[in-house]
């Protein structure tokens, strides 16, 4: 049965107050009645990638943000999202691809430089890693930025500069100094810049 705009808001509202709740599992039942009626709503198909990676479902999130992207070729968000998730579930060569385009188009989003870094870096590309982290660490800031930016140096083979980058984490932070030693020992894996993005309809 044809739905009326009336209760069409109505869902698109319910499915609001879900995502203010973090009650994802709503969310997602939600998202999937309002894509039921709204199949060709690149937004709608965005905002369910966004929900199932909150659950946990990187795997079906990828499938999510590529169908946003199918929808709306230039839904920049679906495309950060859809590399990010990517880099989550191990795929980084991909992701890497990924953010380098996105990269062409925003150069100065600093949330993709750090993650093209990451991607970079565990990928063995340390050196080609090193002007994205270095820019996401001067503009974000960011403890993550910073250690994996010594991570490249490290890898790099420029032990002294990443010493000397991790120097600036917080003597009285526990957790900042378990990922110093781990750096300059074993290395970093595993950490990535996820979440960046808001729920946002285009």
């Amino acid at each position: 049965m044809r739905q009326t705009p009336a209760k069409l808001n109505a869902l698109g509202q319910e499915f609001q107050i879900a995502l203010s709740r973090a009650d994802w599992k709503e969310a997602l039942l939600l998202a999937d009645k309002l894509i039921a009626l709204l199949p060709e709503n690149p937004s709608l198909v965005y905002n369910k990638g966004l929900v199932l990676k909150k659950l946990g479902r990187v795997p079906e999130a990828v499938i999510s943000f590529q169908a946003a992207l199918n929808l709306a070729p230039d839904h920049h968000n679906a495309e950060f999202e859809l590399a990010a998730a990517l880099l989550e579930s191990g795929q980084i060569e991909e992701s890497a691809r990924r953010f380098e385009d996105y990269l062409a188009a925003a150069p100065d989003d600093a949330d993709a430089s750090l993650n093209l870094g990451i991607a970079l870096v565990q990928l063995g590309r340390a050196e080609a890693a090193l002007p994205h982290l270095g820019y996401a660490q001067s503009e974000l800031g960011s403890a993550q930025a910073l250690q994996w930016l010594a991570t490249a140096k490290r890898d790099s083979g420029d032990l002294a500069a990443a010493e000397d980058l991790l120097a600036q984490l917080p003597a009285d932070d526990a957790n900042a100094q378990a990922a110093r030693l781990k750096i300059l020992t074993q290395g970093a894996k595993g950490s990535f810049a996820m979440d960046v993005r808001r729920f946002k309809s285009r």
